[in-house]
């Protein structure tokens, strides 16, 4: 079992034995990542205070944080990019990459596991990881804009300040 040889997460031998015992393929997945994510989670809050406190380019309407979950062992794969009214990318469109090349968002162990393919753990690690960015948003996020997060090159997003699902043409209107 990945977790007993201590590779990651600072799990040990009798957590490893009361996960394989009590929880399920898809409550180990989430415990798992969710243990991951808090133990990144100060670091990433930090980044996002910095990147909020930074200027904006002048025309700035709202900002958005995309994700790409089929890369999240290999980066964090989070950004945040300042968007004009009609949804376009502000300045060189580059964006910031959070925790880039200090972090994975997903440990490759868990897409790797074998006992996890029965479901589909890039769509659980997005549900996850877009839920955690939201209680981080409300933790440290910034009011001067609004704000959303979505996956990567998907129509619905969500308002980071409600976690309410909207879709782009919603915003687009507003």
């Amino acid at each position: 079992m990945w977790c007993s040889s201590g590779d990651f997460g600072g799990w040990s031998r009798d957590d490893c034995a009361v996960i394989s015992t009590y929880m399920t393929p898809e409550e180990e997945f989430t415990h798992t990542l969710s243990r991951h994510l808090d133990g990144i989670r100060s670091e990433f809050e930090r980044e996002l205070r910095e990147v909020l406190a930074s200027t904006f380019p002048p025309g700035t309407a709202f900002l958005v944080i995309e994700y790409d979950s089929p890369h999240f062992d290999e980066d964090f794969g989070v950004g945040l990019w300042a968007m004009d009214k009609t949804g376009n990318y502000m300045g060189n469109g580059d964006g910031y990459w959070f925790l880039e090349r200090k972090a994975t968002a997903v440990p490759p162990a868990l897409y790797q596991d074998e006992r996890f393919e029965d479901f589909n753990p890039w769509a659980m690690a997005s549900h996850i990881v877009e839920d955690w960015v939201v209680d981080s948003w409300a933790r440290v996020g910034s009011r001067q804009f609004p704000a959303y997060i979505g996956h990567h090159d998907s129509h619905f997003i969500r308002d980071l300040t409600t976690g309410f699902q909207t879709a782009w043409s919603q915003i687009a209107r507003r």
